[in-house]
């Protein structure tokens, strides 16, 4: 199975149900942009990032979905290091929790690390279409 493709198609679909504007998306499929939505005059670009099924860190830490936010940053495949994403690369991060078949969306500005770890609470359908919409609220004006 291709997770990063699954992913893709789960985050398009949640953008194109949003209630408050029509959306329509479609696959980038160029480097650092997933999708692009386009409603009315806007053009958003998003970056989706994808987790199989959540895991404990060690052995005292909660399972959690742990996330890699970033660009790669020069080598090869394996011998490369991360760096931040920006606001020249994508205007949103699409998080996917494949076994959960949900997402959470960010604002690319509010991700300033490239490691992040959500609860396995933290990812349900209310916050969901709360993070949707709150990414999504300033191209809606």
């Amino acid at each position: 199975m291709n997770t990063g493709r699954a992913a893709e198609y789960l985050a398009a679909s949640v953008i194109q149900s949003q209630e408050a504007e029509r959306w329509e998306v479609v696959y980038a499929g160029v480097h650092r942009i997933d999708l692009v939505a386009f409603s009315g005059p806007h053009v958003v670009r998003v970056q989706v990032k994808s987790t199989v099924a959540p895991r404990k860190a060690n052995k005292k830490a909660h399972i959690k979905y742990e996330f890699l936010v970033g660009s790669a940053v020069g080598g090869g495949r394996r011998n490369h290091s991360r760096r931040l994403l920006t606001s020249d690369e994508c205007d949103i991060v699409a998080l996917v929790a494949l076994d959960k078949r949900l997402c959470r969306f960010m604002p690319v500005e509010v991700c300033t690390k490239i490691h992040w770890r959500f609860l396995v609470d933290e990812f349900t359908v209310e916050t969901q279409e709360q993070t949707l919409r709150e990414a999504f609220a300033k191209y809606e004006r």
